[in-house]
C-alpha cells in the first residue's frame, strides 16, 4: 500500500511567506490603478472641455456673435454645440462657454453619466465622479476634478484645469 504524502508545515509556511512578501511589493501597483484610470477619464474631460470651447469660440467667430455680452442656444438651437437648443439651453458670453451645468454637459458630449458637477460661484464648475460627491451635493475630496473656471467680469478666455486623484 502507497502512504498518502502531502506539504509538510514547513513547506506551507515558506510558500506563505513567499506570496506574502510578493503582494506587498505587487499591491501597490495594482492599488493605484483605480486612481490613474480616473485621472486618464479627467484629462479627457479636460481635452473635450477644451475643444468644446475652442470649436464653439470659432462657431461664433464666424456668425459675428463673439463680441456679443450674451448669446444663449435657443437663439440658435443646435448652430454653436450639438445638443445645445431652446430644451438644453447654453449661455455664451463673449464669445465662451459660461461655467452652467447644459453648456459644461454639451461640451463634454458624452453619452456617460458617471460624473457630477459642482457649481461653487458663477464662475466656476467643477467636473467630478458621482462617487466623489456626498447626499446634499458636496465634493468628499478635495481633489479628483477638472475645474472650468471663466471669468465673467473681465471676459477672459476660460481656464481648465485638472486636480488629479491621489
Amino acid at each position: 500500500m502507497r502512504s498518502a504524502r502531502g506539504f509538510t508545515l514547513i513547506e506551507l509556511i515558506i510558500v506563505i511567506v513567499i506570496l506574502g512578501i510578493l503582494s506587498v511589493t505587487a499591491a501597490p501597483k495594482f492599488l493605484g490603478l483605480s486612481d490613474d484610470a480616473k485621472n486618464a477619464v479627467l484629462k479627457g474631460y479636460a481635452g473635450a472641455l477644451e475643444t468644446g470651447t475652442k470649436v464653439s469660440n470659432a462657431k461664433l467667430i464666424i456668425m459675428g456673435l463673439e463680441k456679443e455680452h450674451m448669446v444663449q442656444s435657443f437663439d440658435y438651437p443646435n448652430e454653436i454645440i450639438q445638443g445645445c437648443d431652446a430644451i438644453n439651453v447654453c449661455a455664451f458670453l463673449r464669445g465662451y462657454p459660461i461655467p452652467h451645468e447644459d453648456t459644461i454637459e454639451a461640451l463634454l458630449d458624452t453619452t456617460e453619466n458617471a460624473f457630477a458637477m459642482i457649481g461653487n460661484d458663477r464662475d466656476t464648475i467643477k467636473i467630478t465622479f458621482d462617487d466623489n460627491v456626498d447626499d446634499s451635493g458636496n465634493m468628499i475630496r478635495n481633489q479628483c476634478y477638472v475645474q472650468y473656471h471663466r471669468d465673467q467680469i473681465t471676459f477672459e478666455p476660460p481656464v481648465i484645469t485638472v486636480i488629479n486623484c491621489k
